[in-house]
Formats: structure tokens, sequence, C-alpha cells
């Protein structure tokens, strides 16, 4: 939540954070969005309202290890602050997409139909797995021709763990949605009993799990 200061001399309440203009507390309970607001309002302040890219900057360090609501709502098909103000696309990347309503979150890029985000350091298989859920999306899943050029392009320079890994009972590769690798993609990865998850850069090749590599997480855009 928010409050805002008016006073020349900056100062916040016990346990908000100052940061230019606004007062930040961040709760350590758990509640709905509704509950979440009426909170904010019984505390003399507001849910959060993201009034430009520094600030958002900030707000996604002081929240990277947990999902926090902001004072933002879907009200006829847009995106609208609580103080009636609507969603600036400049929070967001813009679509490159022929549809004007996809957005992707700051740091993601859009391509067709997902949102894309490449790590700059490396983890396990499971380690990065776990990485994209906090970032609610998933290790990468592809689905066509196309999708595996442009991955291909985009991890020419390195490896990067995908949601692919082998069930070694049954020996078949599947994404981590379930479904089974189609070899019409590409051909199964090699492995032997230490080698069950998948990586790609020029192709899909099969890794110890507890390799460290870059990873690439999924998640739908933002229909605004």
């Amino acid at each position: 939540m928010e409050a805002g200061i008016n006073s020349p001399c900056k100062v916040c309440s016990e346990q908000w954070q100052l940061h230019r203009d606004k007062c930040y507390w961040p709760s350590e309970d758990i509640k709905t969005w509704d509950e979440s607001k009426h909170d904010c309002s019984t505390r003399d302040s507001q849910l959060l309202v993201i009034q430009d890219k520094e600030e958002l900057y900030f707000i996604k360090n002081m929240t990277k290890h947990s999902k926090y609501w902001i004072g933002l709502l879907k009200s006829e098909k847009k995106w609208i602050w609580i103080r009636g103000s609507q969603l600036d696309q400049s929070l967001v990347f813009p679509s490159t997409d022929t549809s004007p309503c996809k957005v992707c979150p700051v740091q993601w890029q859009l391509h067709r139909d997902k949102c894309y985000w490449t790590s700059d350091y490396m983890k396990t298989w499971d380690e990065s797995k776990h990485d994209c859920s906090t970032r609610d999306s998933q290790l990468l899943v592809i689905q066509d021709k196309e999708e595996l050029d442009f991955i291909k392009n985009i991890t020419k320079e390195s490896n990067y763990w995908i949601g692919l890994s082998l069930l070694k009972l049954e020996k078949k590769w599947i994404w981590i949605t379930g479904s089974q690798l189609d070899q019409s993609l590409f051909p199964e990865p090699n492995y032997d009993e230490r080698n069950s998850c998948a990586a790609i850069k020029n192709k899909a090749t099969s890794e110890r799990c507890s390799t460290v590599f870059r990873w690439i997480c999924q998640k739908d855009p933002l229909l605004l």
C-alpha cells in the first residue's frame, strides 16, 4: 500500500518505507484483493498505484520474493487503477504483434501469443522451474516449428533449460504441461539414466538436471 507525502520534510510512519514522494507498507499477512483494499483504507492509505517505470522497478525489487496485490483491476475490458485512471501502457512493453491489445510486463518479450523471459543467471532445472512459478509463469513449452526457430535465435549463445523432461520408466519425453514431445518438432534428445532434463541452444539436448544453465519462462500476455 502507499500513502502520499505533502510536507517538504519527508518522513514516514514506523514500518513504512520512504521512496521519492510516497510511503510504502508491504503486508506480511495474506488477504483477498477486497480485504487488502479495505485494510489500506484503515491505515489512511490506498492500494499501490504505480506511476512510472522508476517506481515499477522499485516495486519489483521490493516484491521479488512474493506476490502482492496492487490497486489495479479490470473493468469493461480495460485495466483501471483505483483512482479511476486507465493503465498507462508505457509501463509495459507494447505489442509488436498485429493485435494492439497484447502486452507483456517489463523485461518480458512478446512473440505471437506468448510473453518470454530469459534469465541472465544460472540454476538447475528444478530451480529454474520453481523460479518461473514465482513469476506466475512456467518453463518454456515449444509448440511448433515457427516458435522453435524463434527460440533458437534467442538462445544461440548459451544453453537454456526448457520445460521438457524424461519419464524414466516409460522412456518418454514429456512437457511440463503433460503432453508428449512431438518428434516432428525435433527428435528426442539422446539420453542415459543420468541425463533426463532438456536444454536448448542450436538444438534440444539431454542434460543432467543438476547442471546449472540459464532458462526461459513463458506466460500469456495481458489483454487490454
